[in-house]
């Protein structure tokens, strides 16, 4: 996004939210653009629009972010239940292909299901077990993964790249590393 276009929007917060304190200088507005700069226009416009049809009080980075997320993820989501049932299937076909399933998962289902060899275990269980037991523990497992993703998507750009620098890209739930069967 432009200086010009993050102006317009500037322009269109402080219409909505009069509070002479919310952005009062170049260098607030500043220090928010460094926060949006890398983003799409119609993204971080959609967001804003969608915090003031909701929001009384003046924005912050953080909600116009989680907006953003919002926005962009909804399409993506996908419900505990539909996540649930990949993991059966996974589960059904596991005693002999629990690598195989395992990488055929989504990252938050993986995350959430921890490893190929859990999948193996989960199979040898008696079906009442796994349907109660293990598919609780997993759905909150799942919910905690796409918390995770989130927070970590609403991140500004050069955040993320400056975490997965530090970290080697080890510490995000969003790098999807295949699993190798062990010889």
């Amino acid at each position: 996004m432009t200086k010009a276009e993050f102006g317009i929007l500037v322009k269109a917060m402080k219409a909505v939210y009069g509070d002479p304190k919310f952005l009062p200088d170049a260098d607030a507005i500043m220090v928010w653009y460094e926060f949006f700069k890398d983003d799409d226009y119609m993204v971080v416009q959609a967001a804003i629009q969608k915090y003031m049809a909701n929001n009384e009080f003046a924005p912050t980075v953080a909600g116009i972010r989680k907006n953003m997320v919002d926005i962009t993820e909804a399409s993506n989501e996908m419900s505990e239940a539909q996540a649930w049932a990949m993991v059966y299937k996974a589960i059904c076909n596991a005693n002999y292909g629990a690598v195989e399933e395992f990488n055929k998962l989504p990252e938050a289902v993986q995350i959430a299901v921890g490893n190929h060899e859990n999948l193996r275990e989960w199979a040898m269980l008696p079906t009442d077990e796994v349907n109660t037991v293990i598919q609780s523990n997993f759905m909150r497992g799942y919910r905690t993964a796409k918390k995770r993703q989130a927070e970590f998507a609403s991140l500004p750009c050069q955040v993320r790249e400056q975490i997965l620098k530090i970290t080697g890209g080890t510490h995000t739930p969003l790098i999807n590393k295949e699993v190798e069967e062990d010889v």
